[in-house]
């Protein structure tokens, strides 16, 4: 049986082997590391499978056409970028197991989010973003289930108003930046809890503050304290006032 192979060349044969088996190694492999280099390579590998980061890599193509890139290619097994795009695979993966989102779906929105976020696309730069980029859905998300978006709409515009008036000149819309946006949410829930207007709540905001409050200064337990002050220090009576101790902030 082996008289048929006697005439083929050992080393001709390995590399037409290796030719042919170059598109398909396994991501699942054992390697031995020989120094630094080869042991963090060796990690990137296992970051995220094959299929998943191919399919990753036709989003990211789609994404980019849609938004009128210039330059494109589909990154592929052997390029120079295979490996950053496996990181990025894996963060946006994390994203998904996070948010319970399917793959694709949730691929998506990752690349989506990205996007706005950067001046100039890099895959280098996802790993920097990733923590405000799930701080970014996050807050999508909660704009988009808020019941009473009208009521959040008046708590913006009482807040941009006084902005303005104090500056004298037209801020920054913060409708762009969810992680901002939402918080006028979440001031209008405040307002809600301790049963005062949105007009007052946001007077009080400002009126107690040296500086300009931030759109994150406006909810949570200080700035409720803030209202409760400015509430007892002009005689504005709340419906919820049974539930504040106006004695403490008398006596602080």
């Amino acid at each position: 049986m082996l008289g048929e192979y006697e005439d083929v060349v050992p080393e001709k044969l390995a590399q037409q082997i290796c030719q042919k088996a170059r598109g398909k190694t396994s991501a699942q492999r054992s390697i031995v590391s020989t120094n630094d280099k080869i042991e963090k390579k060796a990690e990137k590998v296992k970051l995220a499978g094959r299929s998943s980061t191919a399919v990753f890599a036709q989003i990211l193509l789609l994404t980019r056409r849609k938004l009128h890139h210039r330059g494109l290619h589909l990154i592929q097994p052997g390029d120079n970028e295979w490996f950053q795009l496996k990181e990025v695979c894996k963060l946006a993966t994390d994203f998904c197991n996070e948010f319970q989102l399917p793959f694709k779906q949730g691929a998506i929105e990752y690349l989506r989010i990205g996007m706005v976020k950067m001046k100039n696309f890099s895959l280098n730069k996802f790993k920097s973003m990733h923590q405000a980029m799930c701080k970014d859905y996050e807050a999508e998300q909660e704009i988009m289930a808020d019941k009473t978006p009208t009521k959040t709409q008046e708590i913006y515009t009482l807040y941009i108003g006084m902005v303005n008036d104090k500056l004298g000149w037209n801020y920054d819309d913060y409708k762009s930046n969810p992680e901002k946006f939402v918080c006028f949410i979440r001031a209008k829930e405040c307002a809600a809890k301790i049963g005062i207007g949105v007009k007052t709540y946001i007077k009080a905001q400002f009126a107690t503050m040296e500086t300009i409050p931030d759109p994150y200064q406006l909810y949570g337990d200080k700035a409720i304290e803030r209202v409760r002050k400015y509430c007892y220090e002009n005689n504005i009576t709340v419906k919820a006032a049974k539930t504040i101790n106006f004695d403490k902030i008398k006596g602080s």
